[in-house]
């Protein structure tokens, strides 16, 4: 249980190293000519296509990623997934990575970008389907599977969210309810209309035809492919779980039980991180009252999540220059200097103004990636689970919230369904707005 005391300085370790040297002007001096971040300056919703031309202008640094891969190198190794992985018993063969090697692989590369370094940390390449190419901008620290080690760069996870607007269901169906097959979310019309009101009708547009007409639609085919073969390549690179049945079942729609109330999870299909390499989706359905298949290609949107910036200086400058929380010191170590990393004491001594105030660290772990860490646990030890992709707040549809608990209370609560009696166990983390 040693290793639990370290995994929030492990998370923390990893997602700013990609920071560390960027105030020194890098990434940013050998940009394109025509700014493609200027393009989509100012809009909520732009496509894929774009985003990637914008983050793809950042000129690779072999400074920076000397000092990603040092800080990840050093830091796994004292991650017990780091020897774990490379010899996990039966069931868990797909876990097997070894990740130093795969660093120092990345140590010895060149790149197109900065973004492109971002991806290769990443199995990028490793799978052949149209599909599994869309969703393989993710990190090799994923496929250690384990939801408390996790890489995450600022400057590009989660700046954009990318979405569909066909978020899938796992249903039984067929003769007494013997087959299991994948479903366009019934309730997928509810959710997208209200999340994307303002930019429904021009999304409906970019499609060529109306949402609703699918909703609840049996998938036959995700790029021409069986949809079970795009659950399975999502789960062999989604990282969080090592059992591969709950990789397997965030590839699909869900709920958050938040501290008052339920919210709605896109699911894997339907929301990334990073933008995928096309900006559509093909895919071959049968609609509800129908029994013939339908080829259409679906639109992915991109929607920002970063604040408002005008050009890509602007948004290098706001997203991926180092700060006071992303210069590399542990901030667990009590006040530092916002421009030395020293501790306060040490600042003021060494100052010719030894009044001036100084600014105090902050935990630097983004809300939208996890919930808030209440301040009386910031300095303690502890385990925290975070997911690439941002957190929402979509509402679930009022139809799906289950009936008042019948019993129970904070973390865990038990529910009826009819005959069948549900155990929800929630998150300990004070600051998740349950009781600890």
């Amino acid at each position: 249980m040693a290793g639990l005391a370290l995994l929030r300085t492990i998370i923390a370790a990893i997602s700013l190293a990609s920071a560390t040297f960027a105030d020194t002007g890098t990434g940013i001096e050998e940009r394109q000519a025509s700014d493609p971040c200027a393009a989509i300056a100012n809009q909520t919703y732009v496509v894929p296509s774009k985003v990637i031309a914008c983050l793809s202008s950042f000129a690779f640094n072999p400074t920076l990623r000397d000092n990603i891969v040092d800080v990840v190198s050093k830091t796994l190794n004292f991650h017990t997934s780091t020897n774990y992985q490379l010899f996990a018993p039966p069931p868990f063969l797909d876990v097997h990575v070894d990740i130093q090697a795969e660093l120092k692989r990345i140590k010895g590369s060149s790149y197109s970008s900065d973004f492109a370094l971002h991806k290769d940390v990443s199995p990028q390449g490793r799978l052949t389907s149209p599909y599994a190419l869309s969703i393989a901008n993710l990190h090799p620290v994923k496929r250690l599977f384990d939801g408390h080690c996790v890489y995450i760069n600022y400057c590009y996870d989660s700046l954009f969210v990318t979405y569909l607007p066909f978020p899938l269901v796992n249903l039984n169906s067929g003769w007494q309810l013997w087959s299991q097959n994948v479903y366009i979310a019934p309730e997928s019309f509810d959710v997208v209309s209200k999340e994307f009101a303002p930019f429904l009708d021009q999304w409906q547009t970019m499609a060529g035809y109306n949402f609703t007409k699918y909703a609840g639609a049996r998938v036959i085919a995700i790029d021409d492919l069986d949809p079970w073969w795009a659950v399975d390549q999502s789960a062999a690179v989604i990282g969080s779980y090592q059992g591969k049945s709950s990789r397997q079942n965030s590839f699909f729609s869900s709920y958050i039980r938040a501290a008052t109330e339920w919210s709605y999870r896109m699911g894997d299909f339907a929301a990334r991180s990073l933008p995928p390499t096309k900006d559509y989706v093909k895919m071959t359905v049968i609609p509800v009252n129908s029994t013939r298949w339908e080829t259409i290609k679906v639109p992915f949107i991109s929607r920002i999540t970063t604040p408002a910036f005008t050009n890509g200086q602007d948004l290098w400058n706001k997203n991926c220059v180092a700060k006071a929380t992303t210069n590399g010191v542990d901030y667990f170590a009590g006040s530092r200097n916002v421009t030395s990393g020293k501790n306060i004491a040490e600042s003021k001594e060494e100052s010719e103004t030894p009044d001036a105030p100084v600014i105090e660290l902050v935990d630097p772990s983004p809300p939208k990636f996890a919930e808030p860490i209440a301040p009386e646990d910031r300095k303690h030890p502890i385990s925290a689970f975070i997911d690439v992709t941002a957190l929402t707040d979509i509402s679930l549809p009022p139809t799906l919230n289950p009936s008042a608990p019948v019993s129970g209370g904070g973390t865990a609560q038990f529910y009826m369904q009819g005959k069948v009696g549900i155990f929800a166990l929630g998150s300990f983390s004070t600051g998740a707005g349950y009781d600890a």
